[in-house]
């Protein structure tokens, strides 16, 4: 879309490793591929990429031939002459490069003003990306050890309907995960039904349980003693949102 719209015949997105402070090359579109690939990393402050991620400054040239701070020969050999260069930001910071560049000399200053537009909406997109990865990375964690326990975690909602249901819940009590989730609590026998909603209404205003030593029902009716943990699970603002259950077959 970038090409199209400022009529240039080569783009690229370089993105910033702030940690190893470079830049490395992400995509590239348009022609003469391999003469653009002559380098991919530019440490910070290095030819035009690395200038531009490094001041958060734009760069606008119309005589690349003759521009020593452009540091890829074969590019310039080739006869390329219009090369503008802006940051990709995500709130105050830099996150990599957009560049494009053209044989002729017909970018402008207006185009420069669309491109700096354009990467500030790419560089939310991409630390949005980032930071869905990161928040991906940690629940698979949290997942994994989760479904690895060998205790029962049980999550239900304020009503007490299960919404989520681990292996280790599975084994306990002998309910497939896609029997349990929607049912209230079916592993508490019928004569402790209304200690467990107790227990509910008292975790509402934010009480926790701990190590009680109860009697629980399997599915296949056989009775077991458990020791249950039991506290409010809050969202974001705070707000209780449901309970979660930790249970160890004793």
């Amino acid at each position: 879309k970038v090409l199209e719209v400022t009529h240039t015949e080569a783009a690229e997105i370089f993105l910033l490793e702030e940690a190893a402070g470079k830049l490395t090359l992400a995509v590239h579109r348009g022609v003469f591929r391999e003469a653009f690939q002559e380098i991919t990393c530019f440490r910070l402050g290095e030819g035009l990429p690395g200038r531009v991620a490094a001041s958060g400054q734009t760069v606008l040239v119309h005589n690349l031939a003759e521009d020593p701070r452009f540091i890829r020969q074969t590019v310039k050999t080739l006869g390329f002459q219009s090369y503008a260069c802006v940051p990709l930001r995500a709130q105050d910071r830099v996150v990599g490069v957009l560049d494009v560049a053209d044989r002729s000399a017909r970018l402008t200053p207006d185009d420069l003003n669309l491109l700096t537009a354009i990467g500030n909406q790419i560089g939310v997109a991409i630390e949005n990306a980032r930071l869905y990865a990161r928040v991906q990375q940690t629940a698979d964690y949290l997942n994994a050890l989760i479904e690895s326990s060998g205790d029962a975690m049980i999550t239900v909602d304020l009503e007490g309907r299960i919404t989520s249901w681990n292996r280790g819940a599975e084994e306990i009590y002998g309910w497939s995960k896609e029997e349990a989730i929607g049912q209230v609590v079916p592993m508490v026998p019928l004569d402790q039904r209304e200690t467990v909603r107790e227990m509910l209404t008292r975790m509402q205003t934010g009480e926790t349980f701990r190590s009680l030593e109860v009697v629980r029902q399997r599915k296949d009716g056989a009775l077991l003693e458990v020791i249950v943990t039991a506290s409010p699970l809050r969202n974001a603002a705070g707000q209780i949102v449901g309970f979660l259950g930790i249970s160890k077959d004793i």
